[in-house]
């Protein structure tokens, strides 16, 4: 048999009793008990961090309104295309509010959208967001020594053109195989002179 009940409370519990056969004029008592489905969500997802490398997105996101969800048991759906492509791709469902985007190309946009899903349906998608990945910087085009003593020697960095993103710092490293390494991190500028001394006299260093 086939019953149909309109009109019931989502998320609410019942009890269903069943008591006479009409042929037999039996009389007995059946009761199940059940919970009805929630609604869907009516809440929406929001980005609340990103931070981006020239071939990662790491994604932090959250429910605007958890109890508008209607079940503990939720997922989030996250769907991602770029500006290269015209269709969508939706994600498998997400159990937590990250999401690491991976192996992606340097200085590409990518466009995602994000909903909440409860056993019962998803909710409204989010507004898009677009975010573009970092570019690989360019090397230096011209790294060459403008001065020399027998311990110190000052070595000049052209700034690269084009620099393929913003220029955050020039990293130097100048080495050999009696004193290790030292690190220099210097403004980025058209031109820029680095000063390294405490050299030993007569000796190959690397840079």
């Amino acid at each position: 048999k086939q019953w149909y009940q309109r009109r019931v409370r989502a998320n609410t519990p019942y009890t269903l009793s069943v008591g006479r056969n009409k042929q037999s004029n039996e009389v007995f008592s059946l009761e199940k008990q059940f919970t009805t489905l929630p609604e869907p969500p009516d809440t929406f997802v929001s980005l609340t961090h990103h931070l981006v490398t020239p071939t990662n997105i790491s994604l932090q996101f959250a429910v605007d309104d958890e109890e508008r969800v209607f079940s503990k048991d939720r997922t989030f759906v996250l769907q991602i295309k770029s500006e290269f492509e015209t269709e969508w791709k939706v994600l498998p469902p997400l159990s937590t509010g990250m999401y690491d985007m991976r192996d992606l190309s340097p200085y590409v946009l990518y466009c995602i959208q994000l909903a909440v899903r409860n056993p019962t349906g998803r909710g409204p998608l989010s507004n898009v967001t677009c975010i573009r990945t970092g570019s690989i910087p360019a090397p230096a085009p011209r790294l060459r020594r403008v001065g020399l003593t027998h311990n110190s020697t000052v070595i000049e960095v052209t700034r690269p053109n084009p620099p393929k993103g913003s220029l955050t710092y020039y990293n130097v490293t100048f080495m050999n195989d009696t004193f290790g390494w030292r690190e220099y991190n210097i403004t980025p500028g058209d031109k820029q002179n680095i000063t390294i001394d405490k050299l030993n006299s007569h000796t190959t260093y690397t840079i």
